[in-house]
């Protein structure tokens, strides 16, 4: 591959093989010479300036890392592996917020959007078990990855029925009707009843 990068240096299919090449050997400074010089060319080759994002991160060049994610996500060319080595690069530099937001992505992007139902279900199970804690935890989780409403009307109706916790209910309640959007005539049912209960509740507090 050398002799060949010797005789053109610009022969792209023998470049990224290089590149793949010096990355097994975590030979990092060669991914980013010839990352860069691929980089140059200002035309996008995913595998490889993945490659270069990633040797940067493990050189613990963490701006160089971020610079690199983010020409892939600009370029439309992001993975969920991209988004964690920025967010992993943005907390190196306790950049966390950042971070976080990145992670979102990456949660959003790998589980399944059936896991909301899972965790519905479990909260519902819980809910039988009268273990109303765990029922609210598994709701709450489904709406932290899918930010479904109804998971916090679930979260409302049991601190509010179940656990007498007022405050905390009427802080779900808002929640789902700040995001709620009925259409269908039993979804705007369930609006109307958790609008007058959150009025009701108000109203006992005062």
């Amino acid at each position: 591959l050398d002799s060949s990068l010797l005789k053109d240096s610009m022969n792209i299919a023998v470049v990224e093989l290089r590149i793949t090449s010096a990355y097994e050997e975590k030979d990092y400074n060669t991914v980013i010479f010839l990352g860069e010089r691929l980089k140059r060319t200002q035309i996008i080759y995913p595998s490889s300036l993945t490659r270069l994002a990633l040797s940067y991160y493990n050189l613990k060049r963490y701006n160089d890392c971020i610079e690199v994610c983010e020409l892939l996500i600009n370029s439309q060319f992001a993975s969920i592996t991209i988004y964690y080595y920025e967010a992993s690069a943005l907390y190196k530099l306790k950049q966390f917020t950042k971070s976080n937001e990145l992670l979102q992505l990456c949660l959003q992007a790998s589980i399944s959007k059936d896991a909301e139902d899972y965790y519905y279900l479990t909260g519902e199970n819980f809910e039988g078990l009268h273990n109303f804690k765990k029922a609210v935890a598994n709701y709450d989780t489904a709406y932290y990855l899918f930010k479904n409403p109804v998971m916090k009307y679930s979260c409302g109706r049991i601190e509010d029925i179940n656990l007498k916790n007022i405050p905390l209910a009427k802080k779900y309640y808002a929640a789902y009707l700040a995001g709620a959007q009925p259409k269908l005539e039993d979804e705007k049912k369930a609006y109307k009843y958790v609008k007058d209960r959150l009025e009701y509740l108000k109203k006992r507090l005062t």
